[in-house]
């Protein structure tokens, strides 16, 4: 484990990094209920890259005195990608014989409120996937989200092998990537300069309950996958908050620039839908094409994509 912070050089860009870096060999494999917390001061565990990892000892999920992972490339010789990869052995192996289902993690954006939707991946030698679902990380605070592997929301992003599908993936997980990235999802990230903190991770099977910790604002909004989709009119957007406070809605294209923009007004907690027209915010029809919905509320949110037809 390392001792120190670790930085490479910006030379190779981290995606190249995280899916060509040749897998080390699996010493324990992954285990159901495995918890990565990085409570120590400087130690970044096995995470990698291109850019600038570091514990700072203080202020992670667990309290005042808890670390956590923190990853960066405000630094202006850095990659402007912006994400870790872990090769650990912990990672490695056959996750459906372990019977690992769902990942859980707290995000929090550090310092400024960057624009920022965090995506998991996951993959082995040919094959790397990316969640389809993007997480919006609150500012002072940590936000607990989730992905459902079952459900199979992940785009391919890289295959050797046309025919590997995500079951064969997970029989064979050699590395897991946390990073920035907008829809399309592809290889390359979309570059963004920014700083988050990543606590907490956790492989399981089920929603875990987990109670919020004394820096904790509040527990994200989320968002079931909007319908229909893809839609040449309205689009119905099942939102459950934890808590009453409003929730903004927008929608961006492909480069994150916001197309429409509209609040869920404060309610009862729970699940309630927002009917979105299919209109700009200057009352016209988004053309057909590839979008991303968002869902945000005081302790932060979730993206969706979705696409216009004619």
């Amino acid at each position: 484990m390392p001792a120190r912070p670790l930085l490479l050089s910006a030379v190779a860009p981290f995606v190249l990094l995280a899916l060509l870096i040749p897998a080390s060999p699996s010493l324990a494999g992954p285990t159901l209920g495995f918890i990565e917390d990085w409570p120590d001061s400087g130690n970044v565990g096995t995470w990698q890259g291109g850019i600038r990892y570091r514990n700072p000892g203080h202020d992670g999920f667990g309290g005042a005195n808890d670390g956590y992972l923190v990853v960066s490339n405000l630094e202006p010789f850095q990659s402007n990608h912006c994400g870790t990869v872990s090769f650990g052995p912990e990672y490695h192996g056959d996750w459906i014989a372990a019977g690992v289902t769902r990942i859980e993690l707290q995000l929090r954006d550090v310092n400024t409120n960057e624009a920022l939707e965090i995506h998991l991946g996951i993959g082995n030698g040919i094959t790397f996937w990316t969640s389809n679902q993007g997480f919006l990380p609150p500012e002072n605070g940590w936000g607990a989200f989730g992905v459902n592997l079952s459900s199979v929301e992940f785009t391919k992003i890289m295959d050797f092998n046309d025919t590997t599908s995500f079951a064969t993936t997970l029989h064979n997980v050699d590395r897991i990537n946390i990073r920035h990235d907008l829809a399309p999802l592809v290889k390359t990230p979309d570059p963004i300069l920014a700083d988050f903190g990543v606590d907490h991770l956790v492989l399981t099977s089920a929603p875990l309950s987990v109670a919020p910790p004394p820096l904790a604002v509040s527990q994200p909004v989320e968002m079931r996958p909007p319908y229909p989709n893809p839609s040449r009119g309205p689009v119905m957007l099942p939102i459950s908050s934890p808590e009453s406070g409003p929730v903004r809605i927008e929608v961006v294209d492909l480069a994150g620039r916001r197309l429409f923009h509209g609040e869920l007004p404060a309610g009862a907690a729970g699940e309630r839908l927002f009917m979105w027209n299919g209109l700009d915010d200057r009352g016209r029809s988004l053309a057909p094409g590839r979008y991303r919905v968002r869902a945000v509320g005081k302790g932060g949110g979730v993206s969706r994509p979705i696409v216009r037809v004619r």
